[in-house]
This record gives C-alpha cells, sequence and structure tokens, in this order.
C-alpha cells in the first residue's frame, strides 16, 4: 500500500513537472512574439478587444459564418483583466492548452497506466514548429477543440466505467452527482461544435461509446441534463441558424467548405492515389510532430513527386509509421474484446462480472479514440483543400492528437513483452523455451524503446528548433511596432493595405490607424470588419502602404509612377505612399 501511495505522489509530481515545463516553454515564446503575428489573429483580438469594451457580441469569426467565438469571448476576459495584447489572448490559449494537458493525462491513466499517461503527457509537452503553432496563434477553433475533445472523451470514459456502480447505487448523492456530470458533458459537446465542427468526428466516436454503455440513463435525468447542457453550450449556434443567411446554415456551410475547390482539383487531375500519397508524406507527418524536410513549407499543391528522394522516404516512412501503430492499436483492442468474448462463451457463466464488464468498456474506448481518428483522417482526404494544400490544410488533423495514447500503446505493450514473457516462466509456462521466440523477446522490447526515444527526440529537437526562432521573430516585430510608430508620427492614420498587414496594424495600435484592404490590382480587398472599410472610403486622400514585394506595390508603382500628389518613402521593407496637395 505504502509503495503504491508512493509511485502516486512520483506520478503526480512528474505530471506538474512536465505540466510546469510546457507552460514555461509556451511563455517564453509568446513573451518573445512567437509565432509572428498576422492579420488573421489580430482579427481575433480585435474581436476580443470589441467583446471586452464596446459590448459587441459575434457569434463567428468576423467575415466568416463558421468557426464560433469562443477564443475571443475567453480573450476578453482575459484583457480585462491584464489589459489588451497579442500577449494577454495567447495566454488564455496556455490556459486551454493546460486543461488539454491535464485531460489527456486523467483519460490514458484511466484508460491505460501512468507510465503510458505521463509519456504521452511528455510529449505533448514539447512538440513541433506545427503543432505549437496551433497552440499559440488566435485564429479560432485549435486549441479550444483539443481541450474540449480532451474533456468529452474523459467524461463519456468516466461516466461509461462507472455506470454499473451506479446503476446499483440508490443514494440521490449519487444520482445528483452524475446529472451534473451530464450536464458538464453537454456543455462541453455544445460549446465544442459551436466552435468548430471539425470535431464531429470526437463527439461521433465518443457518442457511440456513451450510447452503447450508458443508454439507460440517457433515457432519464441524466439524458435530459445532457441535452439541456447541449443546448446551452451550443446556444450562439442555434441563435444563428434560426436566421440564418439563404443558403448559409452551418450545415450547408461544412459541405460548401468541404467540396470547394472541386473545379481546381478537377483541372489538376489530382487522383485518389494522389491524396493519399499527399496525405501519408505531407499532411500525417506535419500534425504528428515531423517535418524534418522543410521544404516542405514551400509546396503549394501535390508537388510530392518534385521533392528530393530522402525527405519523400523520411516522411513517408514517418506517416506509414502512425498508420501502422494505428492499425496495431486496433487489432489489440479488438484481440482482447474477442478473447473476453471466447472466455465468456467457453464458461459456464453466461453474465460478465464487474471486472470484466469494466475491461470490455476500457478495450471500447480505447477502440473509440482510434475510430475518432479514422473518422478525422477520412473527413480530411475526401476535402478538396486537403488535395490542393496537404501543407497548409494539416491543421484540420489537429483532433489525431487526441488518439496520440492509442498510438503509443502498441509500442508500451510490446516494450512490456519481456516482463510478461520473464513472469510466465516464473510458473506459468515451461522453461524450455525456443531459441527464436528468446530472440523474438529480447529484440522487441528493443525495438519498442527505440521508437519511443525516437518519438520523444523528435518532439524534443521539434521544439529546440522552435526556441532558436526566437531572434529572428524579434526583428521582425520590432520592424513592425517601428513602422506603426513612424506612420503615426507622420500623421498617417487612414490607409489602404493588403490583407496580412491590415487588422494586425489596426490591433497594435488599438485603432488609431485604420486599415482598409486591397487586393492585388488595387480593388477592394477582403475586409473582415466592414465599419473599417467605410471609415476609410469617408477619408479624403487615405496613405497607401504595402510590403516591397508585394503585387499591391507592383500596382501601385505601376500605375502611380508619374503622380505627383503622393510621396513615397521605404522603411523596414514597406513602401508608403503619402498624399500631398
Amino acid at each position: 500500500m505504502q509503495i503504491k501511495k508512493f509511485r502516486l505522489h512520483i506520478s503526480t509530481l512528474l505530471l506538474l513537472a512536465l505540466i510546469g515545463a510546457a507552460i514555461v516553454i509556451r511563455l517564453i515564446l509568446i513573451a518573445n512574439h512567437w509565432p509572428n503575428t498576422n492579420s488573421d489573429e489580430a482579427t481575433m483580438d480585435l474581436m476580443a478587444l470589441h467583446i471586452a469594451y464596446r459590448g459587441e457580441h459575434p457569434i463567428f469569426y468576423y467575415g466568416q459564418d463558421y468557426m464560433g467565438a469562443f477564443e475571443a469571448y475567453l480573450g476578453a476576459a482575459f484583457f480585462r483583466l491584464l489589459g489588451p495584447s497579442v500577449f494577454t489572448l495567447r495566454l488564455s490559449l496556455i490556459f486551454l492548452f493546460t486543461l488539454f494537458l491535464f485531460g489527456m493525462y486523467f483519460l490514458t491513466r484511466l484508460l491505460y497506466d501512468r507510465r503510458v499517461a505521463l509519456f504521452t503527457s511528455a510529449l505533448l509537452a514539447v512538440g513541433s514548429n506545427d503543432i505549437l503553432t496551433h497552440q499559440l496563434i488566435a485564429i479560432g477553433g485549435y486549441p479550444e477543440i483539443l481541450c474540449f475533445g480532451a474533456v468529452i472523451f474523459l467524461l463519456v470514459s468516466s461516466l461509461a466505467l462507472t455506470s454499473l456502480s451506479a446503476a446499483s447505487s440508490s443514494s440521490w448523492r449519487e444520482r445528483g452527482r452524475r446529472v451534473l456530470l451530464y450536464a458538464l458533458l453537454g456543455l462541453m459537446i455544445g460549446l465544442a461544435l459551436w466552435s468548430d465542427l471539425l470535431i464531429l468526428p470526437c463527439i461521433a466516436a465518443a457518442g457511440l461509446l456513451l450510447l452503447c454503455f450508458c443508454w439507460r440513463e440517457l433515457l432519464r435525468w441524466e439524458g435530459l441534463a445532457l441535452a439541456v447542457g447541449s443546448l446551452l453550450g451550443a446556444l450562439p449556434l442555434l441563435i444563428y441558424n434560426l436566421h440564418p443567411v439563404p443558403g448559409y446554415n452551418s450545415w450547408q456551410v461544412l459541405l460548401q467548405l468541404h467540396s470547394i475547390g472541386a473545379s481546381a482539383v478537377a483541372a489538376l487531375h489530382i487522383t485518389p492515389w494522389q491524396r493519399l500519397v499527399n496525405f501519408v508524406q505531407i499532411s500525417l507527418p506535419i500534425i504528428t510532430g515531423a517535418n524534418p524536410c522543410h521544404w516542405l513549407a514551400d509546396f503549394t499543391q501535390h508537388a510530392v513527386t518534385q521533392a528530393s528522394s530522402v525527405c519523400s522516404v523520411t516522411q513517408g516512412l514517418w506517416g506509414s509509421g502512425v498508420l501502422l501503430l494505428w492499425a496495431s492499436a486496433v487489432l489489440l483492442a479488438l484481440s482482447a474484446l474477442w478473447s473476453l468474448w471466447q472466455h465468456i462463451r467457453g464458461s459456464q457463466e453466461r453474465t460478465w462480472s464487474v471486472e470484466q464488464r469494466q475491461h470490455v468498456i476500457r478495450q471500447a474506448a480505447r477502440l473509440m479514440l482510434l475510430v475518432s481518428a479514422l473518422l478525422t483522417v477520412l473527413q480530411f482526404v475526401t476535402s478538396n483543400a486537403a488535395a490542393l494544400y496537404p501543407l497548409t490544410s494539416s491543421r484540420y488533423l489537429l483532433c489525431l492528437l487526441l488518439a496520440l495514447p492509442a498510438l503509443l500503446f502498441p509500442l508500451f505493450r510490446l516494450h512490456r513483452s519481456k516482463e510478461q514473457d520473464s513472469s510466465q516462466e516464473d510458473g506459468h509456462q515451461p522453461k524450455t523455451v525456443s531459441m527464436g521466440h528468446r530472440l523474438r523477446n529480447a529484440f522487441a522490447p528493443a525495438l519498442a524503446l527505440a521508437l519511443l526515444a525516437l518519438l520523444a527526440t523528435t518532439f524534443l529537437i521539434g521544439t529546440l528548433g522552435t526556441l532558436s526562432e526566437i531572434p529572428g521573430v524579434n526583428v521582425t516585430h520590432t520592424q513592425q511596432v517601428q513602422l506603426d510608430a513612424l506612420l503615426l508620427r507622420l500623421g498617417i492614420t487612414r490607409i489602404y493595405s493588403e490583407y496580412w498587414t491590415c487588422n494586425r496594424m489596426i490591433f497594435q495600435t488599438r485603432e488609431r490607424i485604420i486599415c482598409a484592404s486591397l487586393n492585388d490590382t488595387l480593388g477592394q480587398g477582403f475586409d473582415r470588419y466592414l465599419p473599417y472599410r467605410k471609415i476609410v472610403r469617408a477619408t479624403p486622400h487615405p496613405a497607401y502602404v504595402f510590403p516591397q514585394s508585394s503585387p499591391q506595390a507592383q500596382y501601385f508603382a505601376l500605375t502611380h509612377s508619374h503622380d505627383p500628389h503622393y510621396r513615397r518613402l521605404l522603411y523596414v521593407g514597406y513602401v508608403i505612399y503619402q498624399y500631398i496637395s
């Protein structure tokens, strides 16, 4: 008993140390302005600013009919506490990540054991450049769906594992506790659906598990609590869909997003095989922590065949390895369920014991984690965005991280095979074992340990590489601040620019500079918040501020090369055209 308590204390200390290290790494990054902010993130900053200080209540990300504003509302609360800044909004993302890390640890410990839980937490504490970017840049959806997904699976698994004891309990206190848990589960599901519909595979898999083992409770007060919680969490989504723009209800938007780009896919003749190759060699490795071939960042379409053979093989082996782990984990769960079924059929007892039922539920929960990963992949590979842009669209696979413990388990099982074999030789089987059997049992644990070490090293190298980018990011941030300060000194507060400059500049100057976006030929661009466009249009002679290498700068120079009314300035990579009378 004392040993068990000691191990529990050690596990708790290790978990807290891992989470503390993860938070410190992320604080260092955001304190040094990593990753570089952009107009997409500035849009979320502006939403939080308007919620906190103007009383606005947006349902969706500005300029879209999808992806809820949960991040903006959470950021607004942090703004009220600490003041508006990019750093403050990113603190709210670290808060969500911390909840995700706790949720994944307890979920993994519930379904597997402490060793798998601690290793999963260690991997998630670090990560590649791509994984860290999705955790720390506020562009909507990604940090919260990971947090909600972990909590949803944890609640469903816990409710399923305790369903038998709850059914036999006559305590009103226990019933009330479960009603509250169902209400919390519903709230998480509703908020997740409002935040980003990418979480649908996770909710579907978790819902199937709940339906299989808790269906009786769903017909009682617990089911009502689940429904009420779901409606409350998804209330903004429901309000929008009561009177949507014709043809733009949430379901139609989801289908449109999935099918957009069909003509481009047809024109490029992207076959299903090419989709699969892109997925295995680009998208899957990137979202699972491996992008050693940095030339991948230059891919814009299905140009895998243009890559060097070494990079193609490296990425392909990693992606294939992930798929192999998934298949192994599925086979382990199905094999365990089949063995128990055979045991029940062969025994005189035709009912499951409590231990057997718990074993079945645990295996089923593991299987549902893997099913959610499969559904996420199917949703991804059938989309045209993934076919056209396998790199930038890889973020749509982010929910695969929820299945990380299930993918790691086959390696831990393989590593323990030597221990299991030793225990069998101590009395459960004859000591005469073939040489091949001995070699296999000696080689398999070493291979598993090597693969686990490879995973840990890859994730750690990704974090170290990310930290090494800090000096360059600080230079970019300083230049942005200097540009904003110059414009304010010159009295330039109403400008036209391109999309990736506008909202960033508006937020960083706290709306002292107002910007409207122009397209490549200086026509109307994409303005997510239309009041800004109206303000700039109402200005008699706004300035024009473009990155020097942008199409807008080149077009303006071509069409206004002899216009005496504009003074041209070059500063920190930008060209400024100021009107002079």
